[in-house]
């Protein structure tokens, strides 16, 4: 991963180091938004702006069956589209 300043050539920017955290994502199947910030390319956080087990179908269905789910198909597409289009960027926050 490039340091600080240093562009990385998988995304080309950097969001600001002080920035509120993360970039707003709506899925493009049910609408919820989600902040989401990338720290690499295998490193994703989501913050929820709601709670998951009601704004997402896809939650919901599963947390009314009983199951788990540890992401949503359709948002988890819809970050990556995000990222691809430029509108996440990587995060020159550092993390913990």
């Amino acid at each position: 991963m490039a340091s600080r300043g240093e562009p990385n050539g998988a995304f080309g920017t950097y969001s600001a180091p002080n920035a509120p955290f993360g970039s707003p994502v709506a899925c493009r199947s049910c609408g919820t938004t989600v902040l989401v910030e990338k720290f690499s390319m295998a490193h994703t956080s989501v913050q929820w702006m709601s709670d998951a087990g009601r704004s997402c179908p896809e939650f919901a269905r599963r947390s009314a069956e009983g199951g788990l789910l540890r992401t949503c198909v359709a948002l988890r597409d819809s970050i990556d589209r995000a990222v691809v289009a430029g509108e996440v960027v990587l995060s020159a926050r550092e993390t913990p």
